[in-house]
C-alpha cells in the first residue's frame, strides 16, 4: 500500500509548501520517496558541504515542514514590542515565512513561532525553570502550538558548559508513550566558534547548520538538508540565541 501525502513541488521542482495549510493527521513520515527523487534535482541549492550534509529525518514538529529539496533561512532581529523579536525569510524566496515573538510578561524566556501567512503559532519555546539541586542547569522546551502542556511537548535542549567557545547542545525528542516524557538523546548540536552543526545521535554527518552570520544586525544563517523539518531547525536556532545571549550577559 503506497501512501500519498499533498504534494510539496511542482513540476519544475519548485517548492509550493503553503505554511497556513493543515495536513492530514496520520501524515507523520517525511516522504523519504520524495526526498531521494528530488535531491540529485536539486544538489546545486544543497546548502554548505554537500558531502557532509545528512538525508532526511523524522518529523519532530510536522512532516508539512519536510521540504523534499535543500532549504536555507536567514533569522534576523526586529524591532518590536518586545526586544528579541525575530523575523525568519526563506532566502529561495527572498519571503518572510515565520516571525518570532517573545513574550512580553513571562517569568521565563518565552518565545513563539509564528506562521507568518496564518498567524497561527507553530511552535513555542521556552526555558525550563532550574531546580533546586540544579540552579545552573541550562534546559529549553519547545512545545507543539501555542501550548506548553507536558502532553504537547516536542523536545528538550540540555546546554553544556562553555557552549559556544566549545561546547554540545544535546536534544531529546518527546517520548513515543505516556510513560516516557523524553526519549534518549536524538539529535547533537556541536558549535565551534559561530558555526552550529545539527547532526543525528551517532552520525558525523549534519542535518543543518547554524551560522551566527552578523551582530548589526544580528542574523543566523540557517541551512537544512532535504527532508528535515526545517520548523524543529529555526527552533533550536531561537534556542541558540537564547543560550549564546545568557552566556555573553
Amino acid at each position: 500500500e503506497i501512501l500519498v501525502t499533498l504534494p510539496m513541488h511542482d513540476v519544475q521542482g519548485n517548492a509550493v509548501v503553503s505554511f497556513g495549510v493543515p495536513q492530514p493527521r496520520y501524515v507523520r513520515t517525511c516522504s523519504l520517496f520524495q526526498s531521494r527523487l528530488l535531491s540529485t534535482r536539486n544538489r546545486s541549492r544543497a546548502p554548505g558541504d554537500r558531502s557532509t550534509m545528512a538525508p532526511g529525518t523524522e518529523p519532530v514538529v510536522d512532516a508539512r515542514f519536510c521540504a523534499p529539496h535543500a532549504t536555507a533561512f536567514t533569522v534576523t532581529i526586529t524591532n518590536g514590542w518586545t526586544w528579541r523579536d525575530f523575523t525568519v525569510t526563506d532566502d529561495a524566496r527572498d519571503a518572510v515565512v515565520m516571525r518570532v515573538k517573545a513574550a512580553m510578561l513571562s517569568f521565563r524566556s518565552r518565545f513563539s513561532l509564528v506562521d507568518a501567512v496564518s498567524r497561527r503559532t507553530v511552535v513555542t519555546v521556552q526555558r525550563r525553570a532550574p531546580s533546586l539541586f540544579m540552579p545552573d542547569d541550562r534546559r529549553w522546551e519547545a512545545f507543539k502550538g501555542a501550548s506548553t502542556s507536558p502532553e504537547d511537548l516536542l523536545l528538550e535542549a540540555v546546554a553544556q558548559p562553555a557552549l559556544f567557545s566549545w561546547g554540545e547542545v544535546d536534544v531529546h525528542l518527546a517520548g513515543r508513550d505516556p510513560g516516557e516524557r523524553l526519549r534518549r538523546r536524538e539529535f547533537v548540536v556541536v558549535c565551534r566558534g559561530p558555526e552550529c552543526t545539527v547532526r543525528r545521535r551517532g552520525s558525523a554527518a549534519a542535518v543543518a547548520k547554524i551560522e551566527h552570520a552578523s551582530e548589526q544586525p544580528l542574523e543566523y544563517s540557517v541551512s537544512v538538508s532535504p527532508g528535515v523539518d526545517h520548523a524543529f531547525i529555526l527552533a533550536l536556532t531561537v534556542i541558540l540565541d537564547e543560550i549564546r545571549l545568557d552566556e555573553t550577559s
